[in-house]
């Protein structure tokens, strides 16, 4: 590392360099990086000094994992302990002084019998035998910071606002020629100027003036000369200087450069704030936001062990397990602020918790909302669980990454640009969701993980943001974790295109049918539903609905009279019908094998609702057809 004699000379010569362009951007940013680094290691030091805590043997030193100072407070890196054991005064280990490693310990000397006195001086040099006071080391470190250099910045002249026209070198006004052009701009704040001055007319120039417009200085030639060429000048600035007016040709611009005197602590500012502006600037290309696309549903992650609680206390609902993208460099992630007991979770690729997020205490009400801000991710992250609420009234529980590269293709304005150019199909560009049971969940019959539901597959196969708001046990009407006729809501309202297939648990529990003028039973729910779900989606702001019709269900009879209410009641109001049972090509009377639904019951010989993946995947081509073909314009 530097010493402060090293840094006051680099900083010398920085100083005694005159020359335009001597002076680099790199050379001033290392001097202010080790100069601040040379600060960090005064205060480490300085923290360090004095003895913390002393041991009476070694051991018990190296015994101590966690070691709390005599002030009681925990010992930090670089800190001093030492060994004395007054019982046995001859010990080897006696005065030995170690430092903390945190983890370990670092041998730092040994407190001798003698004394030592070194010399305290005040003046800078290379002393073996001397120490710098603290006054002296602050003063020269305050000389350093006060050395003077220079920031260039190079104007893009195109960028400024021209006028036709130059400027009269006798008294400033404007005098139009089709030749010419001008336009001014502040130089308040800056020391110096370098730029081009028109060499052709010598009655126009280029001026210097005061903030009343009075000229200061004349850049121009005595006596004409030839079309659209230049001269050079260099000017350092007076203190009344407040504007340049530059004169130059229609077709060709002046350069221009500014050039702002400055401390190094200012220098190093400046480029602070003009970093911390570009990476402002950019961020957005860099961050990945998966907030309005994930699916929930009812339960809660116990934040402790990261396990997974079907209770949701109408009120929580969880995500599945969303695998953090490759390249994911930070999270932001958010957490319910309501129950200390269910959070959200990073886990590691066995599923097992890294780390938990959640509140301290109980909150007073349902809805609150915390998030991490961007944190690194842990070492071995895999997958995020969320905890977030039931309703789509409450705010969004945030998860977003910060990528290490751009991803152009998910950058919102450039997706734009391509679909309106016709590069990419327009329904890339709109969210589907899906409404339903169980089914639509993607429950597995036959145990184990849920299975690659058709609506996560639907969504892959189109290239659109699509998501899963199936719930198991989900009815129209009665009682249920979701109840379509009064839970639609849940859908989130940016939503584009939603698909519902629902009524399978009203039918299996026996709720009434009802009448079909809607005035009661499943009717009822049903009309219920789709006159919320018609407000909440109006197609005159270009939302689509449609009704998917489930093929067959032969557990009970009479399903039939179910579809046919689903059906009319979908096509009084319009809805579009995708009817399993004329497109998917399979039902249960065919399936002899099992292969599509499982037995429910052993030799009943009747199929259980919930389909294979086999079937899944077909129903994924029916449905990505059905979209593409009445949704691609």
């Amino acid at each position: 590392m530097d010493t402060i004699y090293s840094l006051l000379k680099r900083a010398k010569e920085l100083k005694e360099k005159s020359q335009v362009d001597s002076i680099t951007p790199e050379e001033v940013g290392k001097l202010h990086e080790d100069t601040l680094a040379y600060i960090a290691s005064l205060e480490q030091s300085a923290d360090g000094l004095g003895i913390k805590k002393v041991y009476q043997s070694k051991s018990a030193m190296e015994a101590d994992t966690d070691p709390v100072g005599t002030n009681g407070k925990t010992l930090r890196y670089g800190q001093l302990v030492s060994i004395y054991d007054d019982a046995h005064a001859d010990s080897s280990e006696n005065g030995n002084i170690y430092a903390f490693q945190k983890p370990g310990w670092l041998l730092m000397g040994r407190v001798s019998g003698g004394n030592t006195i070194l010399p305290i001086v005040q003046e800078t040099g290379y002393h073996e035998d001397k120490i710098m006071s603290q006054k002296s080391i602050t003063e020269a470190l305050n000389e350093l910071r006060q050395v003077k250099v220079e920031e260039r910045t190079s104007v893009n002249s195109a960028s400024l606002i021209w006028n036709k026209g130059g400027w009269l070198k006798s008294n400033g006004n404007v005098f139009l020629s089709e030749d010419f052009v001008c336009t001014q701009l502040s130089v308040i704040g800056y020391s110096r100027v370098e730029f081009q001055y028109q060499a052709y007319s010598a009655v126009l120039a280029s001026l210097i003036c005061d903030a009343d417009g009075g000229i200061i200085q004349k850049f121009g030639v005595n006596q004409n000369g030839t079309p659209l060429t230049w001269n050079t000048a260099a000017v350092d600035l007076p203190a009344n200087a407040a504007y340049i007016k530059l004169t130059g040709y229609a077709s060709v611009k002046p350069s221009l450069t500014l050039v702002k005197k400055m401390t190094v602590n200012e220098k190093a500012t400046n480029l602070d704030g003009k970093i911390s502006a570009l990476t402002e600037s950019v961020k957005s290309l860099f961050i990945k936001d998966y907030t309005n696309s994930i699916r929930y549903n009812t339960g809660g992650i116990i934040v402790s062990d990261g396990s997974f609680a079907s209770n949701g206390y109408n009120t929580f609902a969880v995500s599945d397990f969303i695998e953090i993208p490759e390249g994911a460099v930070k999270i932001n992630l958010g957490y319910q602020g309501y129950s200390k007991i269910y959070g959200s979770v990073i886990y590691n690729s066995d599923k097992k918790k890294i780390a938990g997020y959640s509140v301290i205490a109980n909150a007073a009400k349902a809805g609150d909302v915390y998030e991490t801000g961007y944190i690194d991710i842990p070492e071995g992250a895999k997958y995020v669980r969320i905890t977030s609420y039931q309703s789509d009234k409450e705010k969004k529980i945030p998860l977003i990454f910060l990528m290490r590269s751009i991803d152009v293709v998910n950058h919102k304005e450039l997706k734009e640009q391509l679909e309106s150019a016709g590069v990419v199909s327009p329904l890339k560009s709109k969210r589907l969701a899906f409404c339903g049971d169980s089914i639509t969940y993607g429950l597995n019959q036959d145990g184990g993980a849920r299975l690659d539901a058709f609506p996560d597959q639907v969504g892959r196969l189109l290239g659109c943001q699509t998501t899963n708001y199936g719930v198991s046990s989900a009815s129209v009407g009665g009682d249920a974790p979701r109840v379509w006729s009064k839970d639609y809501t849940v859908v989130s309202a940016e939503e584009d295109i939603i698909g519902v297939m629902i009524g399978i648990n009203d039918f299996y529990r026996d709720y009434s049918l009802g009448n079909k003028d809607g005035s009661s039973g499943f009717y009822k729910d049903l009309h219920t539903m789709w006159k919320g779900l018609i407000n909440r989606f109006p197609p005159s702001a270009g939302k689509r609905l449609f009704c998917m019709i489930y093929p067959y269900y032969d557990v009970k009879p009479n399903w039939e009279k179910w579809t046919a209410a689903m059906q009319e009641v979908a096509e009084y109001y319009s809805i579009p019908i995708l009817d399993f049972s004329k497109e998917l090509g399979i039902n249960p009377h065919m399936d002899v094998n099992f292969e599509y639904w499982r037995e429910e019951g052993s030799g009943t010989g009747k199929h259980n609702a919930h389909p294979t993946q086999l079937t899944h995947d077909m129903m994924t081509k029916v449905v990505a057809a059905y979209i593409k073909s009445h949704y691609e314009v």
